[in-house]
């Protein structure tokens, strides 16, 4: 095997260790080759790896959804074969991957919908930002120990900020306004499993989990990529109404969601 710490690749030949575009020297800790992003943490040195802090942070070229938990993983495979007939993998360190082949064949399968949808979730996988999936066990309502790391707004590295979290409903998304690059997605399974929300005509929708895992991730957690941690930024439930509709129940009426920001909690 030539995959080692975080799944690099390790080159047999110079002993460096492939991170991307950049070789990686283990004997030295550091990268042989200037950051492309240096400018983005000038108060570190280019080599450097990981803010020169390799049990607090990972250095990734990019990053994306992250499953670490196999609850967490199969949630996402389940949703993501569900509504788009794709099957991601994971890479050691939790990391969503899509296969871009498999992505292209059912692009011309799929309504247009699902189409955007899929290219909101491939917009979180190819952005600068992490959004962790955390699954709970259980009905009852718990604490939660979240941890978010990531830059602050300026690109300085800050330490992972660690809290307890309520998780008293079906899914709830974690941020904090220091941390823009950094988001989690607190996720019931049993609970999504039975869930079920108010239509404009009286009704319920019909229990989706994978309806909800939807609306977390491109409802609540897009809107963070694409805006960052501000209270202005519009959430809502048509993303999941879209995903509802495609599996034969009614639309949320979404009375409970405000269209803001507002819904979103800020920080642990």
């Amino acid at each position: 095997m030539r995959t080692s710490y975080i799944g690099r690749e390790k080159d047999t030949e110079s002993e460096l260790a492939m991170h991307g575009v950049r070789q990686y020297s283990q004997e030295y800790g550091r990268f042989v080759s200037v950051d492309a992003l240096w400018q983005k943490y000038l108060p570190l040195t280019p080599y450097q790896y990981a803010a020169n802090n390799p049990i607090s942070f990972l250095d990734y070229a990019g990053t994306h959804i992250v499953g670490t938990q196999p609850a967490a993983q199969a949630a996402l495979v389940n949703t993501m074969q569900t509504h788009f007939n794709v099957t991601p993998t994971f890479q050691s360190d939790g990391r969503m991957q899509l296969d871009a082949g498999q992505v292209a064949g059912v692009r011309q399968t799929l309504v247009s919908s699902s189409l955007s949808q899929l290219d909101g979730i491939m917009s979180i996988v190819n952005s600068e930002t992490t959004i962790e999936l955390n699954t709970v066990p259980g009905r009852n309502s718990v604490d939660v120990t979240v941890t978010l790391g990531g830059p602050d707004p300026t690109g300085a590295l800050l330490p992972p900020l660690s809290g307890p979290v309520t998780s008293s409903q079906e899914e709830i998304f974690v941020t904090d306004p220091d941390r823009p690059k950094a988001g989690m997605i607190v996720f019931r399974n049993e609970w999504a499993d039975g869930a079920t929300f108010n239509t404009a005509s009286g009704g319920q929708t019909n229990p989706c989990a994978t309806c909800l895992l939807i609306h977390a991730l491109l409802d609540h957690a897009k809107p963070f990529v694409d805006g960052g941690s501000s209270a202005a930024r519009l959430e809502g439930v048509g993303e999941q109404n879209k995903a509802l509709e495609s599996q034969g129940s009614p639309p949320r009426d979404g009375s409970d969601h405000s269209g803001s920001g507002t819904p979103a909690r800020r920080g642990p």
